[in-house]
This record gives structure tokens, C-alpha cells and sequence, in this order.
């Protein structure tokens, strides 16, 4: 920080070292210091979007989420296939409580970056929480057929057919796992909850 702050002082007008303060101040969760950074900034420049992305992440930290969800929208309304700021406006839609919009924001995920994995693991867990377990079932699998070297997702998906009492399913889930190196020992855990 201190490096910052003296090269800020030898270029007061360098919208870049002010950007860089920002996100020095978001990783010591500093958000108020990032916020005067990033308005700064974006005072400056209404073009840097990331001056955007960074000052709603800040605003959401201090619950202050009508605010970052008018940053996330500015961005997407510049940049709509930008993952990271849809994924952050899908996901405080749901702290919102606005499931229509939120959802609307998982499925344009999943439609524009259909080879994401992490996009279906979203809109995974969003329907879990909605219970709407079929929908849910689905994205884990298109998830792990996606990203089969992940086996945080592989698990997730057998966990919620072990919740829903499809046993055969997660057995054979189980052993696809199995196939592909990974050992009985390891997923004992989860055979032991379908005797």
C-alpha cells in the first residue's frame, strides 16, 4: 500500500495505480477505501469496467446491495457475456430474494457459455436451494460431463441422488468415479450411506 501511495503521489492522475489501490483495499477488506477508489476512478473514466466490478464487490461486502447491483448492470449492459460480473449479479439476485431475475441470470450463463462447467455447478446449487431437485440433477451431470477431473462436482451430484433416495444412480456414480481412478477407500463415506 505504502508503495502505491507514493507512486500516486508522483502521478495523482494515473487511473491505473488508483484501480490497483482499489483492489489492495478489497483484498485487506478495506471496502469503504475501495469504494472512494474505484468512484474515483470511475469519475474519471465511465468506460472502466472494472472499476465497476471491483466497487460492487465492495458494496455487496457492506450489504449495500442496490448499489452493487446497479454496478453489476452497468457492466452487463457494456459487456453481457462478461461471466464473472453475470455470475456476481445471478448470485446477489438470489441474497435479493429476486428469484425470477436470478434465475434468468444462471440460465443466460449456461446458454452463453455452454462449455462451462462452473456455470451448471451455479445453477446447481441455486436449484438445490429452490428444491427443485430434478433441474438441480440435471446440471450436476451435464457439470461432471463437463469437467470429469472434478471431483468436488462428481460428489456433489452423488450426494444430492444419496439426499433424494435415487441409490441406484449414485452407485453407479460412485463407480464411474471409481473408473477413473479414484479409490473405493476414498469414497467409502458415500457407499456406506447407500446400504
Amino acid at each position: 500500500m505504502s508503495v502505491l501511495r507514493n507512486q500516486i503521489d508522483h502521478q495523482p492522475f494515473s487511473l491505473e495505480l488508483h484501480l490497483n489501490k482499489a483492489n489492495v483495499h478489497l483484498l485487506l477488506e478495506q471496502w469503504s477505501y475501495a469504494v472512494d477508489e474505484c468512484s474515483l476512478v470511475i469519475q474519471h473514466d465511465t468506460h472502466q469496467l472494472a472499476a465497476y466490478f471491483y466497487r460492487a464487490y465492495a458494496y455487496r461486502q457492506q450489504r449495500q446491495y442496490i448499489l452493487a447491483y446497479r454496478d453489476y448492470e452497468y457492466i452487463l449492459k457494456r459487456a453481457p457475456l462478461h461471466y464473472e460480473a453475470r455470475l456476481c449479479q445471478a448470485d446477489l439476485c438470489r441474497v435479493m430474494k429476486r428469484k425470477a431475475e436470478a434465475i434468468d441470470h444462471f440460465n443466460y450463463l449456461v446458454d452463453h457459455h455452454a462449455d462451462s462447467a462452473s456455470a451448471y455447478v451455479a445453477r446447481a446449487l441455486y436449484e438445490q436451494e429452490l428444491h427443485l431437485v430434478d433441474a438441480a440433477l440435471d446440471d450436476w451431470e451435464q457439470a461432471v460431463r463437463r469437467a470429469p477431473e472434478n471431483i468436488d462436482y462428481a460428489v456433489s451430484h452423488i450426494e444430492l441422488l444419496i439426499r433424494v433416495r435415487r441409490y441406484g444412480e449414485a452407485r453407479l456414480a460412485l463407480k464411474a468415479l471409481e473408473s477413473r481412478g479414484v479409490s473405493r477407500g476414498q469414497l467409502l463415506k458415500w457407499y456406506q450411506q447407500l446400504r
